[in-house]
């Protein structure tokens, strides 16, 4: 799959696109560490489409676990709220694949 640029992201975002763009920077390491502190059955009990029901502190205090050289040459800076969105891409990810939504 062709990797999407940030420009590409930013040139008419949708949710999908932003999904799309975020979920490109899945690694395993990323997501063993938001299963550790977010239990599955935690983000599967989510009411909310972009897991704002559990605490934002809880999004920000995990690791970065994401390649920084990736996210730098596709034009994103590995910031906090990079690794916010590339967490939930994931939680995300892990209700589809089991089709929670």
């Amino acid at each position: 799959m062709k990797e999407m640029t940030r420009a590409e992201y930013m040139a008419g975002t949708t949710p999908e696109k932003h999904q799309v763009y975020m979920v490109q920077f899945y690694n395993e390491k990323a997501r063993a560490a938001l299963l550790r502190a977010i239990p599955l059955e935690k983000i599967k009990a989510s009411k909310d489409a972009h897991f704002n029901d559990i605490a934002l502190k809880k999004w920000g205090s995990l690791p970065f676990c994401f390649d920084k050289d990736k996210i730098k040459r596709l034009g994103d800076s590995p910031t906090l709220a990079f690794q916010v969105c590339a967490y939930k891409a994931i939680a995300r990810k892990i209700c589809q694949e089991n089709g929670w939504g």
